[in-house]
């Protein structure tokens, strides 16, 4: 770790948007973070499900397709790409023989987009791990 990774949100200021907790509870040692808990607290329930195939993350607001291994396994990035801006409600020509996914949203074409590192990395929850995520509650696996 280098200085430049250290860093201080100035209480003053309004207009930025925090980092979620990391959701590590057990303190290794005085001022780490199972012992300050420092962050935005992870709202509860943390993912709701919209019974339409799709999943809102109520701790960011993005919402993610509720099945998640759509694509039916491993696929390489550009087709990722493809994938999801082809994906819409009612496609059934999408994935293959899957379809559109269970999707009733609504959505077109071009409307769903892969998460940058940054929104991948909000569902990890280091209070857990064997998966980092949580629930639905973001109360356990």
């Amino acid at each position: 770790m280098y200085a430049a990774d250290f860093y201080v949100i100035p209480t003053k200021k309004k207009n930025y948007a925090p980092p979620q907790r990391t959701g590590q509870t057990t303190p290794y040692r005085a001022h780490d973070d199972g012992n300050l808990a420092k962050g935005v607290t992870w709202p509860t329930p943390r993912f709701t499900d919209n019974n339409n195939g799709t999943v809102t993350d109520n701790l960011t607001g993005l919402i993610w397709l509720k099945d998640a291994n759509c694509a039916g396994g491993a696929v390489n990035w550009n087709t990722a790409i493809d994938y999801c801006a082809a994906l819409y409600d009612g496609c059934t020509p999408c994935f293959g023989n899957q379809g559109d996914c269970g999707l009733t949203d609504g959505s077109s074409a071009g409307d769903w987009r892969l998460p940058n590192v940054t929104e991948q990395h909000s569902l990890i929850d280091f209070g857990y791990y064997n998966p980092t995520l949580s629930n639905t509650a973001g109360t356990d696996k």
